[in-house]
């Protein structure tokens, strides 16, 4: 059967029928995935009772399972991470706390480790256990955020930088604080602020994004701090209007898709108390390549 790719949305997400992940999938059917991420941002496949070694053979056509620097310095080896809302009751409030007015302002929307210097190219989803209500996942096109706005605004724009930092507790989540002197010492040297560029270049299609998510950002470079505020609060309400989000309703067997550096993600927590437990993997690693000066994928062939 050949692979079908159908659009949920006229801007972001498009479900892949015609695969079965159970079984290997061939150079073929993976160079259609990965056009149709590179199209879409967001891809679902609906009916795939499998498990983390499918998962794994999924994400894998976009890249190794390694594990951003983060992650790889204090021993990390895989990119399989299990999301469950008893696991925060477990760990009590303190475990993740927010030192970033806008991190709660906007919901904890976000792309996946920012404050590294490479973020996971993909990250996939399978659910292990639903709620009976609610639990869905949204996911906003960067790309569609950049180009809506004025062209006057995207040429200011293009020229700016971010300052990224991972939230004081990412280390203990992490558990920085067992790990050598020598690997402490790294850490805090290479993760605790970087600067990237605003305005980024997809290497797959060659589109524009707006580079930038409440959950890392501290604030623009040489702007002041409330110019800073100013210009984030407008450029996050702009990016999560509702024209540019999808937002999945998961079902049983669903797997979800997504391209890190083009979208940005939230887990609204509107099933609680139920529980959910959902598990994902993340693969490949891309440096943000500033838009300024980057060449389009097809243009330096």
């Amino acid at each position: 059967m050949p692979v079908k790719v159908v659009p949920l949305t006229t801007t972001i997400g498009a479900r892949v029928e015609g695969v079965d992940l159970r079984e290997p999938l061939s150079a073929e059917t993976g160079d259609a995935i990965r056009a149709a991420l590179a199209a879409h941002f967001v891809l679902v496949f609906e009916n795939q009772p499998i498990g983390l070694e499918e998962q794994n053979a999924l994400a894998a056509l976009f890249g190794p399972l390694a594990p951003v620097l983060s992650h790889a310095l204090v021993g990390t080896t895989d990119t399989m991470s299990v999301l469950d809302n008893k696991l925060w009751e477990t760990a009590g409030s303190e475990q993740l706390p927010s030192s970033f007015l806008m991190r709660d302002e906007f919901q904890n929307w976000h792309s996946d480790s920012t404050y590294c210097p490479q973020i996971p190219t993909i990250a996939c989803l399978r659910a292990e256990e639903l709620p009976p209500v609610g639990g869905g996942t949204c996911w906003s096109n960067m790309a569609c955020a950049f180009e809506t706005l004025s062209p006057l605004m995207q040429q200011w724009l293009e020229t700016l930088d971010v300052i990224h930092a991972a939230p004081p507790g990412q280390r203990a989540t992490l558990g920085l604080s067992t790990a050598t002197p020598e690997i402490q010492e790294i850490w805090e040297r290479e993760l605790a602020a970087r600067k990237h560029p605003l305005i980024v270049r997809h290497p797959a299609n060659g589109r524009k994004i707006l580079f930038v998510n409440p959950s890392f950002v501290v604030k623009i470079d040489k702007l002041s701090n409330s110019e800073s505020a100013m210009l984030l609060r407008y450029l996050y309400t702009h990016a999560t209007k509702p024209d540019f989000v999808y937002r999945h309703r998961w079902n049983e067997g669903d797997i979800l898709l997504w391209d890190e550096l083009a979208t940005i993600h939230l887990a609204p927590t509107d099933y609680l108390p139920h529980e959910r437990r959902v598990v994902r993997v993340t693969a490949g690693l891309t440096t943000p390549v500033a838009a300024r000066d980057a060449m389009p994928a097809m243009a330096a062939e």
